[in-house]
This record gives C-alpha cells, structure tokens and sequence, in this order.
C-alpha cells in the first residue's frame, strides 16, 4: 500500500453462532487493521463477512449450482444470507458436492449481480461490492438494497477520505 493504489480486503464467514456478535468480531478485526496501517491508509482497509458461509450465497443462482453439480435447484426464495450450514444443505441435494473439488467451479459460474439483484436480501455482500466498488473506483453497478449496519461505516469513511 505504499504508493496507495491498493486495497486490504479481510472477509470472514459469519455463522449463526457467531452473528449476534457481528460488532464485536468486527472491531476486534478493524483494530487489528488500524494498528499496522497508517493513517492515510486506513479507509483502504476493511473487514467484510460471508453471512453464513461462501456457498450460501450459491442457492442466490441456482444456475451456477446446476450447471456444476447437475442438479435441479431453483434459486432460494427468502435471504440467502439465513440459510443455516448451505454445505449440509447442498450434500442432501447433491451427496458427491465436494467443496474443495466444485466450489471453485460453481464459484466462476456465479452471477453475483443476479445474487444481489433482490434488494431485501444480501446485505453483507452487497456492502462488500459496494465497498469494493468504491475502493477501486470501478463502475460496477451494485444492484440498490440492504447493506448490513456493521461494516457500511467503511463506504462513508472512505468516500470522506477522498
């Protein structure tokens, strides 16, 4: 970060048992980020969660999954971000998923704007990519809806900093 073009991403995945404790987890997280960095560098620095897990945001685009697993999922009709152990879910519907093996497969497949599309859901990984966004100076246009309360302040110290 020394000529200031790059970025810090820290993600974590939040699981239900820990997601009552979002705050603490995050401050002990930006803590540890603010003492190593520089002033200057901090807003180029934030910490983000996968709410529970990465492959729950998978059941978002169906599409993806069965395009990798030949399945027959639809994409999942509330917030994907409550669907508790996704990995569990998706070994009953497919018993040969494999994470390591078809994550990053299906992961390639994903359409994350189609994910984020639904403004009442995704609020953790669309302030990830709105922070992202923002961070990078892409254009990319996050889909509007929910950002989650925890880790939005980052977006607004950012765009202060500039």
């Amino acid at each position: 970060m020394k000529d200031g073009s790059h970025c810090v991403l820290l993600v974590d995945d939040l699981e239900s048992n820990r997601s009552h404790d979002a705050a603490a987890v995050f401050d002990r997280y930006r803590r540890a980020l603010d003492t190593v960095l520089k002033e200057d560098q901090k807003p180029k620095a934030a910490v983000h969660f996968l709410v529970n897990m990465l492959e729950a945001y998978y059941f978002g685009d169906a599409a993806a999954v069965n395009a990798v697993l030949g399945t027959n999922l639809e994409d999942f009709k509330g917030d994907v971000e409550t669907i508790r152990n996704p990995k569990s879910k998706l070994k009953t519907v497919c018993a040969a998923f494999d994470e390591k093996e078809h994550g990053p497969m299906i992961v390639r497949e994903l359409n994350v704007l189609r994910i984020l599309s639904r403004a009442d859901s995704c609020a953790s990984l669309r302030t990830m990519f709105a922070w992202a966004a923002e961070a990078t100076r892409s254009n990319l246009d996050i889909p509007n809806g929910r950002w989650f309360t925890v880790t939005e302040p980052q977006i607004h110290t950012l765009r202060k900093a500039r």
